[in-house]
């Protein structure tokens, strides 16, 4: 008898819940409708622009907690002068 009643609540429950799961994969996809569209290019005028970024690191453990390890400011700044000054030489 108690193994029963105990199916009897189980099965509606874990059906609710596989319908729960459902809808919210549904709904979560349904906000993604356009998200593949991206824009055109930008015109380009034939300028070179060079660019470096910089980011705080995520300092997880493997990450740089326990060192200092910076990758955007590697020759930082002669990097940039260096480079600007090839890219002038090679493009006169």
């Amino acid at each position: 008898m108690r193994r029963n009643r105990r199916l009897s609540v189980t099965r509606p429950a874990m059906g609710a819940a596989a319908c729960a799961l459902v809808l919210a994969a549904l709904a979560a996809t349904a906000g993604m409708a356009g998200a593949d569209v991206l824009p055109g290019n930008v015109a380009y005028d034939g300028r070179f622009t060079f660019v470096r970024l910089r980011y705080d690191m995520n300092w997880g453990l493997r990450s740089g907690l326990f060192r200092r390890d910076i990758k955007w400011a590697h020759d930082y700044p002669r990097a940039e002068q260096n480079f600007g000054r090839i890219v002038e030489e090679i493009s006169d």
